[in-house]
């Protein structure tokens, strides 16, 4: 954890390989959120739904520390994985799909 008392956000991607089924990523997902990382993202004009494994977290971790905690929520799927992890220090979207009721981001 290099980057202590600094809150840092990062955008996680992570790719199941050998035709994932839809519940293979709901796993995913599960495991991903019990690690900190979410499926929505807050905007000025919204809370919007983040494309399906795609996911964010706001962390005092490096690059490489975020990379090793989705590595271990990655492997709940059972299969092949692949990560990739951007620090972000702004965004602009068009197109994502409004988060559902409740959602939180």
């Amino acid at each position: 954890m290099s980057r202590k008392n600094i809150m840092t956000k990062f955008m996680v991607q992570v790719v199941l390989h050998d035709s994932p089924t839809a519940a293979e990523y709901d796993q995913l997902d599960r495991a991903m959120a019990n690690h900190g990382f979410l499926r929505e993202l807050a905007g000025r004009k919204g809370t919007y739904q983040l494309p399906i494994g795609t996911y964010w977290c706001r962390t005092s971790m490096d690059a490489a520390d975020v990379r090793l905690m989705a590595t271990t929520a990655a492997r709940a799927s059972g299969g092949s994985f692949g990560i990739l992890v951007i620090r972000s220090s702004a965004w602009c979207a068009i197109g994502l799909r409004p988060a559902p009721a409740g959602a939180e981001g």
